[in-house]
């Protein structure tokens, strides 16, 4: 199927999918409102046609709302958690273009305030979940090859490109299949990763792109030759190549901080920003920790005293053991966990420690401030001079009982790609990163008792691997840190 075709299909798929979304949210927060005996309240029959009248004119320039925050634009969905963020974007304008309409028709004193929230709540809830189950049905399409997979070129091999094509080919869900590299060193046919090889170098890239049907190529910078890159970039603007340019950043994707453009007269200038989580952004991650904290410790306070009572007959010593941390701009603290010697014999901790519920006291170490729910690993202390490269960074934010590390496991080789990956995070922090974090945080548990559900593998959009001069002292970071893997 062509291309422009797939895409012109996925748009109206995603426009029915939030037509229905919408609707289905005005319609229950209608019947939540004034159907049912939460409210104690019924409405007039003219009342109800107000509803309908102010959801069918708000319906279009609801949709309408959605295309300017790109809810349709085929670049920016189907990967990362910016798609959810613009689905609450997009939600919130469009409530606000309800409450006009509903002025305008002069019926604002007749819409309830009630159901105005309850159906801004519902449609970012719908809506989500409607493009979170499109998204794994266009990843399960790709990988039975029943939805278009595009052909990419890498130019430039060194490491970070070698863990790219792995990366982008691992299940085919990615909707890119690499088919080779150019590189300005290497000579045609030297074998790179797995089942690939060096194709050409880049001045040869219009005839391979056309013989191979490539339409993305991604660049490494790094990896090239000045000469080579401006050539590739030269050609980004024009159409008639058939293929996409995009670069794979380097620098900084190390840099727990935003970039922003400046300019002096006509000089532009690339500044760096502070680090992330601070001013709203920190507001929002206390409210997810301090709200859904505190609604996780209330479910699992009848497990967490069944867990210390077991333990109590169980044998002796204390409940729970504590591990000196550094924490929120080096501040040390004890995280705690249930009693889980390495050398007990005793069945119950051995479960503790396979199904990782001996974290579950560290809700009380996020309840008091120290622990994030998501955030990176904890750094014991004494251990700080294998974390110094990165330290300074690290500790801008607070530490999680899980993060990136605990659904990264299979490619976190060493301590270097952790911190890789802590720095994406921090660095490209959103509520919704934690969000899904948790939520694959969970799936992982609930795979390892029951290998026969393979809808719930985990994915989070991993970095590539890093390059070379960050693996000097990978063996012996790993090595005595004090924190478990998981």
């Amino acid at each position: 199927m062509p291309k422009h075709r797939e895409e012109r299909i996925l748009i109206l798929s995603l426009i029915i999918l939030d037509t229905v979304s919408i609707a289905g949210a005005l319609y229950l927060a209608y019947l939540l409102r004034a159907g049912t005996e939460v409210w104690q309240s019924t409405l007039a029959p003219h009342q109800s046609d107000d509803y309908l009248w102010a959801g069918l004119i708000t319906l279009p320039l609801w949709l309408i709302t959605c295309a300017v925050c790109r809810l349709y634009n085929p670049a920016y969905l189907l990967g990362g958690v910016d798609e959810y963020a613009a689905v609450a974007r997009a939600n919130t304008f469009g409530i606000a273009l309800l409450v006009i309409v509903s002025f305008l028709q002069h019926t604002s004193n007749t819409l309830a305030r009630g159901w105005v929230a309850m159906a801004w709540v519902l449609s970012i809830l719908l809506m989500g979940s409607a493009r979170f189950a499109f998204r794994r049905l266009i990843y399960r399409l790709r990988r039975k090859g029943l939805y278009r997979v595009e052909n990419a070129l890498i130019a430039g091999v060194s490491d970070q490109a070698e863990g790219l094509a792995a990366q982008l080919s691992s299940d085919g869900s990615s909707g890119l299949r690499v088919v080779g590299f150019l590189d300005d060193y290497l000579p045609i046919g030297t074998p790179v990763g797995s089942g690939l090889m060096v194709l050409g170098s880049p001045s040869a890239l219009d005839r391979i792109a056309r013989e191979l049907k490539v339409t993305q190529v991604i660049v490494l910078p790094n990896a090239l030759t000045w000469e080579s890159f401006q050539q590739i970039v030269s050609k980004a603007g024009s159409r008639s190549n058939g293929y996409e340019v995009q670069l794979l950043p380097s620098i900084y994707e190390l840099l727990t901080t935003g970039l922003r453009i400046s300019h002096r007269t006509t000089v532009p200038l690339l500044g760096l920003d502070r680090v992330r989580l601070t001013g709203l952004d920190g507001w929002i991650k206390a409210g997810l920790d301090y709200g859904l904290g505190s609604l996780m410790m209330i479910a699992a306070m009848p497990l967490l005293l069944a867990i210390a009572l077991a333990l109590q007959v169980s044998g002796n010593g204390p409940l729970l053991t504590q591990t000196t941390v550094l924490g929120l701009q080096h501040r040390r603290f004890n995280m705690l966990k249930f009693r889980t010697d390495r050398a007990a014999t005793s069945r119950l901790e051995q479960w503790l420690r396979r199904s990782h519920l001996e974290k579950l006291p560290q809700l009380i170490n996020v309840l008091a401030g120290h622990m994030s729910l998501v955030g990176p690993r904890p750094v014991p202390v004494g251990m700080e001079h294998h974390y110094a490269a990165w330290l300074p960074s690290l500790l801008c934010v607070k530490p999680g009982i899980t993060g990136p590390w605990a659904v990264h496991r299979s490619i976190n080789a060493s301590l270097e790609e952790e911190m890789y990956q802590a720095m994406y995070y921090i660095r490209q922090w959103t509520v919704w990163l934690d969000l899904q974090i948790l939520f694959q945080s969970l799936m992982h548990r609930l795979q390892l008792r029951n290998p026969h559900l393979p809808w719930i593998t985990p994915r989070v959009s991993a970095l590539p691997r890093l390059p070379e001069e960050w693996e000097a002292t990978s063996a012996l970071a790993r090595q005595g840190t004090g924190v478990e893997e998981r």
